[in-house]
């Protein structure tokens, strides 16, 4: 069942920033998660195996939300844009 879906609009910085690790919902238990890119750009999603997907526009990415995953910024375009869908 669909719990949430988000826009997530992550303005340009100067370098790179990550933000902090977190699991959605502060679940602390499998529950699935999906980024779908709206553009293309430096940013990513880390995700947590510690791999990062890459922002790619008309790209969705599934992982296990109740695990600690986290986004990034960019430096290459104007910000990085994103829909999250948490859902179980």
């Amino acid at each position: 069942s669909l719990r949430r879906i988000k826009f997530n609009c992550y303005p340009r910085t100067e370098t790179l920033r990550e933000h902090k690790a977190h699991t959605d919902y502060g679940y602390g238990n499998h529950h699935y998660g999906a980024v779908f890119s709206l553009n293309t750009c430096d940013g990513f999603t880390r995700l947590p195996d510690g791999s990062k997907a890459n922002s790619i526009a008309n790209r969705i990415v599934f992982f296990d939300a109740g695990k600690n995953h986290n986004s990034s910024t960019t430096t290459t375009k104007s910000a990085r844009y994103n829909i999250n869908f948490n859902f179980l």
